[in-house]
């Protein structure tokens, strides 16, 4: 096999796998859509049946007592039945009360009602629901009824008999002031159940509690809870685990979903048992299987049509992917033969214009070094002058003797020595660091200040200077009054020259600001220049503040940029600052930043003592 078949073959390979991946992926990603959306919908109805039931469980108990209470307070009005009431006339109660219950079968469809004329001395006077059953002293085992009378007052809520558990609405009749007997209207809890079942799909399940179990005459099969009412078909037993309500329940009949559980509370606050919300899953498990199973079928064929058509034509097409791939191959490396010369061509034409940014730089540099030296040479000078003067007039005076001039000598030789230590000072100013070394920011600010002492001197300038190590915070006015900063925290390596013409180049910026603004003002000079050197750990903060004009805000992101300058034309190369940004960045591991502070502009150098640069 030719050496490009094999490849061909092992690209065709790839591309199936490939292919195979995507339609996966695109298979997997749609059914995890699928069934996402499924859950959603499950999520969404559940959140439905529990608003439903708990809506319902909430307003039922007031609208049956109000529904009760309705139908009490009409019979209580009723005259012909208080009339047969109060002649103790059973029958012709029972047929006048007749219509009402027929009414309040209606009102509890499905339920057993209840409507029953009870004596002031708590006895049964007539039972709608058992005529024939009277006599009996219920106050003994009906606390609801005897709280009643006790109280005269009306009383609603739930109640435990000997026959149902059941919403009911007690009111005492009276006469002439005189309560004479207590006319209970009632249904059985098992209406909430029916109402719900009539408008969804929702089933109920009610329990007792096992003293109510006892008292309904109901078995309870060693459970604290017994089932009341049932219309699920869904045994208790399933539903617990552990004591607590499932989630849900798969029995032979299909699936339920536990919707929510309810505690039953009678009239007087006593939890007498629970009413539990189910809803019978409907076919959604069943559509999304076969769902799944035809979108799995669907994706399979296209799997196999795709393999089939990927190997019946992918020969001719790699043979053409071949030829190009020669094809560039061959201008590769025509393109490679000349890159390396044009990549060395480029580096050095860089090289070379980094070399004339940085001469430029040093040829303005050394103009304002100049300018500082002429303003520091011009007070000496000027001192050598007046004493060479005062030799003539020593000498016309008669004052002129040994004494005067050892101490003419004397004096004029500490000026001269003064100026040669300048000389050499400025004269290694420029020359640039071979190698890096140790130094402390606080020799080099007093080196620049002395440097620049008759210049801010004669612009009236001031330059002040704080120094704040561990917890110490020094300040003065005068650089001959600065502190030395304890145990060298200070001190950093780089590179001397470099980081000395930086810190001059951003104190003449400062100062040109501050000769531009009065200019501007039209008033006498109280230019300030504040600089202040703070340690933290490992990290030194140098922050130059002058009062200044500013720097416009649509141009202070481009002061580094070389060959820009907010000065007028003649008067600023516009690569100060970016030589400056490139020795502290590149060169020291710093970052150097400006903003405008509100009256003039801040500098901020921050350098890391143990940083290693180029």
């Amino acid at each position: 096999m030719p050496k490009w078949a094999g490849y061909a073959l092992k690209v065709k390979n790839r591309t199936i796998y490939m292919l195979v991946g995507i339609m996966l992926f695109i298979t997997g990603f749609y059914l995890f859509d699928e069934w996402y959306r499924y859950e959603k919908h499950l999520q969404i109805l559940r959140q439905e049946h529990i608003s439903i039931v708990t809506k319902f469980y909430e307003n039922i108990p007031r609208r049956t007592t109000a529904i009760l209470k309705a139908y009490a307070n009409l019979i209580a009005n009723d005259n012909q039945v208080i009339n047969a009431y109060a002649e103790g006339n059973r029958e012709v109660l029972n047929d006048q009360l007749k219509p009402y219950v027929v009414l309040l079968e209606k009102s509890f469809p499905g339920s057993t009602v209840v409507l029953t004329f009870h004596t002031s001395g708590g006895k049964v006077f007539l039972r709608t629901l058992d005529p024939k059953k009277f006599g009996d002293k219920s106050t003994d085992y009906r606390p609801m009824l005897k709280t009643v009378l006790k109280t005269e007052k009306p009383l609603s809520g739930l109640e435990v008999c000997t026959k149902l558990v059941g919403q009911r609405f007690m009111t005492p009749l009276k006469s002439d002031g005189k309560v004479i007997g207590v006319i209970e209207v009632g249904a059985d809890l098992n209406f909430v159940a029916q109402r719900v079942a009539g408008i969804s799909n929702i089933k109920s399940v009610i329990t007792v509690n096992r003293d109510v179990a006892k008292l309904l005459s109901m078995k309870t099969d060693g459970l604290d809870q017994t089932v009341y009412f049932n219309n699920s078909k869904v045994p208790m037993g399933l539903m617990l685990n552990g004591g607590n309500l499932k989630d849900s329940v798969n029995t032979a009949d299909g699936r339920y979903e536990i919707v929510k559980g309810f505690k039953l509370y009678d009239y007087s606050g006593k939890n007498v048992g629970s009413f539990i919300f189910i809803s019978k899953s409907g076919g959604m498990e069943e559509w999304m299987q076969s769902h799944f199973y035809n979108v799995l079928i669907i994706c399979a064929a296209g799997l196999l049509l795709i393999i089939y058509v990927a190997r019946k034509g992918f020969i001719d097409s790699i043979a053409e992917l071949e030829k190009e791939h020669e094809t560039v191959l061959k201008e590769l490396k025509e393109i490679n033969t000349g890159l390396e010369e044009r990549i060395r061509k480029e580096v050095e034409n860089c090289r070379t214009k980094d070399q004339i940014i940085n001469q430029q730089q040093k040829i303005a540099d050394m103009g304002l070094m100049l300018s500082a030296l002429a303003h520091h040479w011009r007070q000496p000078i000027n001192a050598v002058g007046l004493y060479v003067q005062d030799l003539s007039e020593a000498y016309k005076s008669g004052e002129l003797n040994i004494q005067y001039i050892e101490e003419f000598e004397k004096k004029n030789m500490n000026l001269l020595n003064k100026l040669s230590e300048s000389i050499d000072k400025y004269r290694t100013f420029f020359e640039p660091s071979v190698e890096k070394e140790s130094f402390e920011v606080i020799d080099i600010l007093r080196e620049i200040g002395e440097i620049l002492s008759a210049t801010l001197a004669t612009q009236n300038i001031k330059l002040m200077v704080s120094c704040k190590c561990s917890q110490k915070e020094f300040e003065c006015i005068f650089l001959e009054r600065m502190p030395e900063c304890e145990f060298g925290n200070t001190r950093i390596t780089g590179f001397l020259n470099e980081f000395k013409q930086t810190l001059l180049n951003i104190i003449y910026n400062s100062v040109d600001a501050i000769k531009t603004r009065y200019a501007e003002e039209n008033g006498s000079s109280d230019g300030l220049i504040m600089v202040n050197i703070g340690v933290e750990g490992e990290i030194i903060r140098i922050i130059v503040t002058d009062n200044g004009t500013g720097i416009p805000d649509d141009v202070i992101d481009k002061i580094f940029n070389p060959f820009f300058t907010t000065k007028e034309a003649g008067k600023g190369t516009g690569i100060g600052l970016y030589m400056a940004k490139t020795v502290i960045e590149k060169y020291m591991c710093g970052t150097l930043s400006a903003r405008n502070n509100g009256r003039g502009v801040t500098m901020e150098i921050t350098l890391h003592k143990s940083a290693q640069c180029l």
